[in-house]
């Protein structure tokens, strides 16, 4: 694994300042966000992903389903699916949706 510097970010204008940092989003990016469920570590480890920096958003209030103004959702980064089945606005907010539900 190479070295690479860590950010944990006090809200999230500070991530997405810390993400324009990046010339890409794609793989091989030298920005990575890291959150729950992810395998960047394990990539990483293994020389896959090589970013120059790593930004923790696990600790940011980006938790959320809201409704969008055109009838869709809109999923926060730190949001966990297992809470999908706890969280009424998924059928109310998206009728499509219920089958998750």
């Amino acid at each position: 694994m190479k070295t690479f510097e860590f950010s944990r970010p006090a809200d999230p204008a500070a991530a997405i300042a810390a993400a324009a940092r990046a010339k890409t989003a794609q793989q091989g990016a030298d920005v990575r966000f890291l959150a729950g469920g992810t395998t960047l570590i394990d990539l990483m480890k293994l020389n896959v992903e090589t970013p120059a920096l790593v930004v923790d958003i696990n600790r940011l209030p980006l938790n959320m389903i809201e409704a969008t103004p055109e009838g869709g959702l809109k999923i926060g980064a730190t949001f966990e699916i297992r809470n999908w089945r706890i969280t009424r606005r998924c059928s109310e907010t998206m009728p499509s949706s219920r089958r998750l539900c």
